[in-house]
Order: C-alpha cells, then sequence, then structure tokens
C-alpha cells in the first residue's frame, strides 16, 4: 500500500466517508419529477404537431381519447394544455434546451 492511498483512506475515515460508497442521493442539479415528465410532454407534442396533426389529434394520443370533450373541444381546458405544450417543445427544439444545461433555477421570490 502506498503512502497516498493511505492517505486517502485515511481522509476518508476521519470525516465518515466510504470511498465505494452509493451516492447519498439525488444529484442537486436533477430536474423534478414533473418538470422532466412536462418537457418529454411537450417534446412529443411538438413533434406531433410537425408532423401535421391537429391539437385534437396530439390531445388523444398524449392523454387518450376518453379525455377529449364531445363539445366544446375549442374551449376545453385540454386543448388550451396542448397549444401550451407546443409552443413549450417548439421553444426546446429552436434552442430553449441549452436553458436547461445551465439549470438556472428560478427563487421562489423571483417575479419573472
Amino acid at each position: 500500500m502506498t503512502a497516498i492511498s493511505t492517505f486517502v483512506r485515511r481522509r476518508h475515515s476521519a470525516f465518515g466517508e466510504r470511498s465505494n460508497s452509493a451516492p447519498l442521493g439525488p444529484s442537486p442539479h436533477a430536474l423534478p419529477i414533473q418538470t422532466s415528465h412536462r418537457l418529454i410532454l411537450a417534446l412529443r407534442a411538438a413533434d406531433g404537431w410537425l408532423e401535421g396533426n391537429s391539437y385534437r389529434k396530439i390531445a388523444q394520443g398524449l392523454f387518450g381519447a376518453h379525455r377529449i370533450p364531445d363539445r366544446g373541444w375549442k374551449t376545453s381546458d385540454l386543448r388550451s394544455r396542448i397549444i401550451r405544450l407546443v409552443k413549450m417543445g417548439l421553444h426546446l427544439i429552436r434552442g430553449g434546451y441549452r436553458a436547461l444545461l445551465r439549470h438556472k433555477r428560478k427563487d421562489k421570490c423571483d417575479e419573472s
């Protein structure tokens, strides 16, 4: 055993660390589950829109036909959600994904 490996082992034991231990939890830079789910939906919605599908067909593909109202599609909250998802997906495709790489989170007191 070399002097360096002995030093490293002693340092780890002094601070209560193990050299072969698993990470203590998720990375502090990992996206929250809801955010990653929304980003996946946005990219799938944008992909459907770029293929020429209507908002109704995109909603049917993402959420199922049972969620689509028979009447009042123009004022449906699901239609509004699909439109927002398509816009978000197109923004990500056009370079907005770079903001995810920087991963600068907004503070709770930030108004913007």
